[in-house]
């Protein structure tokens, strides 16, 4: 059966969901798991979903606990599986390809020093039927990494790294990702106060160690009105802070200093060429005052891609947890 994986849900009022999403987990092919429900405070069935199938099958269990959020609850499961040597965290509403965990777990297998590994995703709407890819599908594909100072375009990479998930966060959610307990252990867990918990997650796990490659979908990825992909206003917030503590934390260590002033020519640049598009965009339509303001935009970021050592100073405002 090879090592043991330790599944954790952080459910919350997902009853509509979580029975495809155990019944992927239970349909997984040559692997042993055990997996843990933590049920997050629920307001309707889900504990007595989950139940019933920690009664049909033992490998399933259930906890419950006080509404603290899905980090708090997955850190939470992590605890409780303390037997297995990679872990998993899978949302209540995304359903496992019956050979994701055994994948990942081969491709990790084959790269010793990996810190975890990750597929891709396809994507279904609140009834299950296949949808079209939101965008920020786009990342998962357009993958780049820092090569000599310059960031490239490595779609087929075997490994994703801390400059490939500081350009963008090329793992569309957590479930498709297979973790290394101990990795995930010196990387700290979760962050309780992160919107973006797995990405804050990634990007401390990536500083220790590079994500193995698995070119292929592992999960399908639930695209649905109440999903927390759905909340575009305090995501970017979120990302945006996400982003920035990241980029302190690596800039202040010397292995990944260059990485980061490379990261951030890229991301200005980038940014300068979209504001640029937005304008043309504005002037067409006859919006003159938003065209000025996007082309004002476009200068600030394209002065900035020139100045990293100034733009990085300002990345460490403010407390960097």
């Amino acid at each position: 059966m090879g090592t043991r994986i330790g599944v954790i849900i952080a459910a919350y009022n997902g009853a509509a969901f979580l029975p495809a999403t155990l019944e992927g987990v239970l349909a997984q092919v040559h692997v042993d798991l055990e997996c843990v429900v933590v049920d997050d405070g629920s307001r309707d069935e889900t504990a007595r979903v989950a139940a019933a199938f920690a009664a049909r099958d033992r490998r399933v269990r259930v906890l419950t606990q006080a509404n603290a959020g899905a980090p708090a609850a997955y850190n939470r499961g992590l605890r409780e599986t303390n037997g297995a040597e990679l872990v998993a965290l899978l949302d209540q509403d995304d359903v496992w390809e019956p050979g994701a965990l055994a994948a990942l777990a081969s491709r990790l297998s084959a790269e010793p020093a990996a810190v975890a590994a990750h597929g891709l995703a396809r994507f279904i709407d609140a009834g299950g039927r296949p949808t079209a890819p939101p965008p920020f599908a786009a990342d998962m594909l357009e993958r780049w990494t820092v090569v000599a100072g310059r960031a490239r375009r490595v779609p087929d990479a075997p490994l994703t790294t801390l400059s490939t998930l500081l350009i963008a966060n090329c793992i569309a959610t957590p479930g498709a990702a297979l973790l290394r307990r101990d990795a995930l252990t010196r990387a700290g867990g979760l962050d309780p106060e992160r919107y973006i918990a797995d990405w804050d997650l990634w990007l401390r796990l990536a500083a220790i160690g590079p994500f193995a490659f698995v070119g292929e979908p592992v999960i399908a990825y639930r695209v649905h009105d109440s999903g927390m992909s759905a909340r575009e206003g305090p995501m970017r917030r979120e990302a945006d802070l996400v982003w920035r503590r990241a980029m302190a934390r690596a800039a202040a260590e010397p292995a990944h200093a260059a990485t980061v002033r490379a990261v951030w020519r890229f991301t200005e640049a980038r940014l300068a060429r979209r504001r640029l598009a937005w304008a043309r965009e504005a002037l067409a339509h006859g919006r003159v005052l938003d065209a000025a303001r996007q082309l004002r935009h476009a200068a600030v970021s394209a002065v900035a891609k020139l100045a990293p050592a100034r733009g990085l100073r300002g990345l460490t405002d403010g407390p960097v947890a």
